[in-house]
């Protein structure tokens, strides 16, 4: 087998550089992840009365719990207002201290309720999106889960053949270029559909080699 660590560590450069992809109109940003899978790893942060210094804050009608997200090197306010069994929630989502509110969209079977917000992450030179599935359950009140519900996608060219790919940030870390944390799609028999079952085949841990037609790739950062 052929060791192919420098093909795929270039793609991956290309992609996942903000200024080559922009140019390059490799990878796109896709806001809702369930025409892709309704799979996920949840994320958790503890909710604290402990305020978080510099919000702007509605007035709450119940008692305010803070947590603060981390995506990419950015830092966002969360706020559940808790009033017995009912939460409102708010959220920092463009890391300026103003809180929105953000709707619950759907009561889950177990009593807990589902709500999605798309953040703003500032970068060096210019901004990005990321949308997030919210979830917060009274019989739990000091916790938020949260996972991503988006994903980066394109193409990829390997031995000359072009491949529709796509990038899912497993850890929801704001991030799509975690090689210990985030998958690869390929949509390696080329029938247009890209599955992301557990046991797909077309599916990699960026962390580990992978072998497509015989031949073996590993990402590298």
């Amino acid at each position: 087998m052929i060791h192919r660590s420098a093909l795929i560590t270039s793609v991956i450069v290309i992609l996942f550089s903000a200024m080559l992809a922009a140019s390059t109109g490799s990878l796109e940003y896709v806001d809702s992840i369930l025409d892709l899978t309704t799979g996920y790893y949840p994320q958790a942060l503890q909710l604290s009365s402990d305020a978080i210094p510099g919000l702007t804050e509605p007035d709450y009608s119940g008692t305010p719990m803070y947590a603060t997200l981390t995506l990419g090197d950015a830092r966002f306010a969360l706020v559940v207002d808790q009033d017995g069994d009912n939460g409102r929630l708010y959220a920092d989502v463009d890391a300026s201290k103003s809180l929105v509110p953000i709707d619950w969209i759907q009561q889950l079977y177990d009593g807990g309720f589902l709500g999605y917000a798309t953040f703003t992450i500032p970068t060096d030179s210019w901004t990005r999106q990321y949308r997030m599935f919210l979830v917060w359950n009274p019989s739990t009140p000091i916790a938020i889960i949260y996972f991503r519900d988006c994903y980066m996608a394109g193409q990829i060219e390997l031995d000359g053949i072009t491949y529709k790919m796509a990038v899912i940030d497993e850890n929801s870390d704001g991030l799509f270029d975690d090689l210990d944390h985030d998958q690869l799609l390929i949509d390696i028999d080329q029938d247009g559909k890209l599955l992301a079952s557990q046991d797909s085949h077309e599916r990699y841990w960026l962390d580990a080699p992978f072998n497509i037609h015989g031949t073996v790739y590993e990402a590298t950062s």
